[in-house]
């Protein structure tokens, strides 16, 4: 075969067999994360290095769009709830309520990121990509100067979060571990409406 031929039929083989391969970061990241319209897991997460490191673990709930359940089982129990306009802060052993209104501010934040529907996430976020055999990893840094969070890093395996790692401004990372997730499950809408208990104090914002 002559070569200019073999060149072009290879050239034809990569156009059309590549697929994601060869899509743009913020192009695959989008559609991984469109692949579930709720996702729910077990998390532990550890903040901090060495003998300063602190754990927690608890659970994650979450229902499109901006909806999610996030509680924290130890070491102090507290909830993060958002109906989708509404996000409570339930800190059980303080029995103290922080409510606050849901807004763009929080666009480019972790549970945001999860929760929402956002098509043009290039424009909150520098995407860069490193892929192995087994897993897809995302490295995000928020483009808004004013942003909490210096990057943030998705890692998916079989297209499954599995890890997510936070480092902020001053560059304190968090790493959270997910496990036993359970994708696109219907989940109780009643599960976002939070109403304070009896007797606790609520601080508005």
């Amino acid at each position: 075969m002559d070569n200019r031929i073999r060149l072009s039929v290879f050239v034809l083989l990569i156009l059309f067999s590549s697929g994601p391969l060869f899509a743009k970061p913020h192009h695959s990241l989008q559609t991984l994360l469109q692949r579930f319209s709720s996702f729910k897991a077990d998390f532990s997460q550890q903040t901090g290095t060495g003998r300063q490191a602190q754990h927690a673990q608890g659970k994650l709930v979450i229902s499109k769009p901006n909806q999610f359940w996030w509680y924290v089982s130890t070491p102090n129990k507290q909830y993060y709830i958002s109906n989708g306009t509404t996000l409570w802060n339930y800190q059980v052993d303080l029995q103290q309520i922080t409510q606050s209104r849901l807004s763009d501010k929080i666009a480019a934040t972790p549970l945001a990121l999860l929760s929402g529907d956002n098509p043009h996430l290039d424009q909150l976020f520098t995407i860069k990509t490193t892929n192995t055999t087994t897993t897809q990893t995302y490295t995000l840094t928020p483009k808004a100067k004013e942003s909490l969070t210096k990057s943030i890093t998705l890692q998916f395996k079989q297209n499954t979060l599995i890890r997510m790692r936070l480092v902020n401004t001053l560059s304190q990372i968090t790493d959270i571990q997910f496990s036993h997730v359970i994708l696109n499950q219907p989940i109780d809408k009643t599960l976002f409406n939070f109403k304070p208990p009896t007797g606790v104090d609520v601080i508005r914002q």
